[in-house]
């Protein structure tokens, strides 16, 4: 007649386990939704900054072939520049003999 009531006992331990592992799934499974939805604001955030970075390497793409435009202009400039000058200069010489 002793046993009986240990048996309870067992079995509601055993009942207060199951509830306790029920209720570890549940939070497990609402961590995972939380970190998945993590992952994903994440993964929108770094393609957002993947496309900016993108725009800014364009940009700077851009204002390199500009600077390298311009340079090449300056140096056709100046070498215009030479030449009028060597120009005016053989002009003075040859119109003062």
């Amino acid at each position: 007649m002793a046993r009986r009531p240990a048996t309870k006992t067992v079995d509601f331990r055993l009942t207060a386990v199951e509830r306790g592992i029920r209720s570890l799934q549940a939070s497990d499974a609402a961590i995972i939704r939380s970190m998945r939805d993590g992952f994903s604001q994440m993964e929108s955030r770094f393609a957002h900054m993947e496309s900016r970075f993108d725009q800014i390497y364009n940009h700077v793409d851009g204002f390199m072939k500009l600077h390298e435009t311009l340079d090449i202009e300056f140096r056709v400039i100046k070498e215009q520049v030479r030449r009028l000058e060597e120009r005016i200069e053989h002009l003075e010489t040859t119109g003062r003999n």
